[in-house]
């Protein structure tokens, strides 16, 4: 009967044991479930700073292609404006020329 005693006894502290370790078991899965939802909650956000990135980088590029396209323009303004000038030197020789010769018809008339 005492053998019968001792062995419910150490049953008895077995069955404790488990249920002490199913509990601790059932603790550390919620920590691994709370540690996988930040897992995903941490990629979620690494994945949003990826898109962030990728559309900084889009937008970039977009000022970039606008820039060439001005800086473009701005040369075409420049080699236009500089043809201006050289046309506008050239009617401005042609127009003293003619006074040139105004005057020397007048010179000539004169005499």
């Amino acid at each position: 009967e005492a053998r019968a005693t001792e062995l419910e006894a150490s049953l008895a502290l077995e069955r404790q044991s488990k249920e002490q370790s199913e509990e601790e078991l059932e603790v550390l899965r919620g920590k691994n479930l709370a540690e996988e939802a930040r897992v995903a909650e941490l990629e979620a956000q690494v994945k949003e700073g990826e898109e962030a990135i990728a559309e900084a980088k889009g937008q970039l590029l977009q000022e970039e292609i606008a820039k060439a396209k001005l800086n473009k323009q701005l040369d075409e303004v420049v080699k236009l404006q500089k043809e201006f000038q050289s046309r506008a030197a050239e009617a401005e020789s042609w127009l003293e020329q003619e006074r040139q010769a105004i005057a020397e018809a007048k010179d000539e008339l004169e005499e």
